[in-house]
């Protein structure tokens, strides 16, 4: 699926994607075994967010989980409440954020990054990472804000190049 820009609304529209969606940022990341990357988890043209729960689906047997911080999205006078769960048996992490601002910066409309992904990659292959449908964002009311689109990653991990000297 990959296009240059999937923060693109003109490609989202010609894709029919629906929104608001989360997706990764980039979509796509060529790789080598042993290397790490670091892919943002968007919300994409939310009205009032003021919380999302994230759960993303990775082949544990081919990554490892280095890092996850919080993006800028719900930042307000206070940085929001963050954190986040990974179940290495399952291959399954979970990202909790929720803004602590108050009167109109309680909530955020637009596009933006929840949080920061880092994976590395212990095993060649064209690895996916699936949002599940326990994802969820709210409003400053707790009431929930339907996701129309959960837009997967793929890591293309290739093999540790060789150097002969």
């Amino acid at each position: 699926m990959s296009f240059d820009n999937p923060l693109d609304l003109t490609t989202v529209k010609e894709l029919n994607i629906e929104l608001p969606a989360v997706i990764f940022y980039p979509d796509s990341i060529p790789m080598e075994v042993g290397s790490s990357t670091q892919l943002q988890v968007f919300a994409m043209e939310v009205t009032g967010l003021s919380g999302a729960h994230i759960q993303i689906n990775y082949e544990q047997q081919k990554l490892n989980l280095k890092s996850v911080s919080k993006g800028e999205f719900l930042n307000s006078l206070v940085d929001p409440g963050f954190f986040f769960k990974n179940d290495t048996t399952e291959g399954l992490l979970d990202i909790y954020t929720i803004s602590f601002g108050v009167d109109s910066l309680k909530n955020v409309t637009g596009t933006g990054s929840l949080a920061i992904v880092e994976f590395e990659a212990i095993a060649p292959g064209k690895i996916i990472l699936e949002y599940t449908d326990k994802c969820e964002f709210v409003d400053e009311n707790d009431d929930p804000i339907e996701i129309k689109s959960f837009l997967y990653g793929v890591l293309d991990v290739s093999k540790l190049s060789l150097i002969h000297i």
